[in-house]
C-alpha cells in the first residue's frame, strides 16, 4: 500500500519486528529495490542493529528525544561517538556469544560434579502432538501443529524457533493448557494434556508460568500492577486480599529489580522493558516449575532486551524451572536455550542440543535460517552482498 504510487520518500517505521528472520531479509530486500529502481530516500525507524547495518548509509541516533550522534554507518558501528551509541552496540547479540558461555558452564559443571548417568526428569514431553483448529463455514479444519516429537528436561530452556505461522505459540498455548491436543500425546509436569478436563488443568496450571509478547495488552488496565501480581496469588488462595499479598508482590518486584514502589503504579506509567519485567515477576508469582515465555523480547531495543535477557537467566538459574522460550531471534536462542527445535508449517524439521543446531544445521530450512540473520557490521554486509 506504502508503495502503490511509487513515492520518492518511505518512512518505514519498525517495518521488520516480529518478523521471522527469512521474511525480514525479503522486505529489506524490497526496501533495497525500492531505493535502486525508483530512486526513494528510506528513513528507517528500527532497533534492530543488524538492519541498520545492512540497510542504512548513515545513522542519527535518538536517545530521550535528542539527535545524540549522526555518521555515516560505517563511523558508526566502527568508531561510536556518544555514550549512548556504544552502550546498543555492546548490547547487540551475536551468533556464538551463548556457546562460550555454555562452554565455561559446562566446564564448571564438570569440575564441581561426577558424571550423571539417570535419565532427566521431564518437564514436557511431547510424542506426534497433532493440534487442529476449526475450519468454519464448510472449510476443512487447519492443522497448526502436524507430528511434533520434542522433550523439554526439568530445569532446562528449549528453544523453540521458526517463522511466522509455523506452530510455536501453538504448542506453547497447548504446553499451558489453553489449546486442546487433537491427537498424538503431550505430558506436562507428568500430567496427559490431552483429553484433559478444565477441573484437572487447575492445579497444574499453579506450576505454570506464561510470559507474554505485548505485555501492555496482557495486563488489566484498570488495575495496579501491585493488583495484577497479587491476582495470582489470590485466585489460587495463597493469599486472601491484596493486603495479605503485598509482602509476596515487593518480594516479585524486587525479584525483577523493580522498586516496590512501583506496585502502586498502573502499566501505562511503565516503560516496554519494565513491563516486561512485571510480566516476569506475574509469571514467577506461584515458583512455577515451567515457564513459557512467548516473544518477550520481540517489540524492546536492544539494550532493553539485553537487560530482560540477563534477568530470565538469573531468574531461571535461581529458581530453576524449566522453560520454553519462543523466538525468532536466533541470537536471543543461542544465548538463553540449552536446547533448539526448528519448526516449520506445523512440522518439526529439527531437534537438539543448542550448539550443535546452530554451529552445525543439518535441516536446509535451518540453514537457511541462520544464513538470513542480519549481521550487526556494515562492512561484513556489504562483503557478504558483494560476493552473492
Amino acid at each position: 500500500m506504502a508503495l502503490v504510487l511509487r513515492p520518492s520518500v518511505i518512512i518505514a517505521d519498525e517495518p521488520t519486528t516480529a518478523l521471522d528472520v527469512t521474511v525480514q531479509a525479503e522486505i529489506l530486500d524490497l526496501l533495497r529495490r525500492c531505493r535502486d529502481e525508483f530512486g526513494a530516500a528510506i528513513v528507517l525507524i528500527t532497533h534492530n542493529m543488524g538492519v541498520v547495518a545492512d540497510l542504512a548509509d548513515t545513522v542519527a541516533v535518538m536517545y530521550k528525544g535528542d539527535l545524540v550522534e549522526q555518521a555515516p554507518v560505517e563511523e558508526v558501528f566502527a568508531t561510536p561517538q556518544h555514550d549512548y551509541t556504544r552502550k546498543l552496540l555492546g548490547a547487540v547479540l551475536r551468533l556464538g556469544e551463548g556457546q562460550e558461555r555454555r562452554s565455561q558452564a559446562t566446564l564448571v559443571t564438570e569440575a564441581s560434579s561426577s558424571p550423571e548417568t539417570a535419565e532427566p526428569e521431564l518437564a514436557v514431553h511431547a510424542q506426534d502432538l497433532r493440534i487442529t483448529y476449526p475450519g468454519g463455514l464448510g472449510k476443512p479444519d487447519f492443522t497448526a501443529v502436524d507430528g511434533v516429537s520434542l522433550k523439554v528436561p526439568a530445569g532446562k530452556v528449549l528453544g523453540l524457533v521458526g517463522e511466522s505461522g509455523s506452530g510455536k505459540s501453538t504448542i506453547g498455548r497447548a504446553v499451558a493448557g489453553l489449546t486442546p491436543v487433537a491427537s498424538g500425546e503431550l505430558t506436562v509436569l507428568g500430567r496427559s494434556m490431552a483429553g484433559a478436563r478444565e477441573r484437572q488443568l487447575k492445579k497444574l496450571r499453579r506450576d505454570l508460568g506464561f510470559v507474554f509478547q505485548d505485555p501492555a495488552s496482557s495486563f488489566n488496565p484498570l488495575l495496579t500492577i501491585g493488583q495484577c501480581l497479587a491476582e495470582p496469588l489470590i485466585v489460587s488462595g495463597e493469599a486472601g486480599s491484596m493486603n495479605s499479598a503485598r509482602a509476596r508482590v515487593t518480594e516479585l518486584l524486587d525479584a525483577v529489580q523493580l522498586s516496590g514502589a512501583f506496585a502502586d503504579r498502573f502499566p501505562h506509567e511503565f516503560s516496554g522493558g519494565q513491563r516486561q519485567r512485571a510480566s516476569l515477576a506475574r509469571a514467577l508469582a506461584l515458583q512455577p516449575k515451567l515457564v513459557i515465555a512467548d516473544e518477550p523480547t520481540s517489540a524492546l531495543d536492544v539494550s532493553v532486551q539485553a537487560a530482560v535477557l540477563e534477568l530470565f537467566q538469573s531468574l531461571q538459574r535461581e529458581f530453576g524451572f524449566a522453560a520454553i522460550f519462543i523466538t525468532h531471534d536466533l541470537a536471543v536462542v543461542d544465548l538463553v536455550s540449552d536446547q533448539v527445535a526448528v519448526l516449520r508449517s506445523g512440522q518439526l524439521l529439527e531437534h537438539g542440543p543448542t550448539d550443535d543446531v546452530l554451529s552445525d544445521p543439518q535441516d536446509p530450512y535451518t540453514q537457511r535460517l541462520l544464513a538470513s540473520v542480519p549481521i550487526p557490521d556494515p562492512a561484513e554486509q556489504r562483503a557478504s552482498r558483494e560476493a552473492s
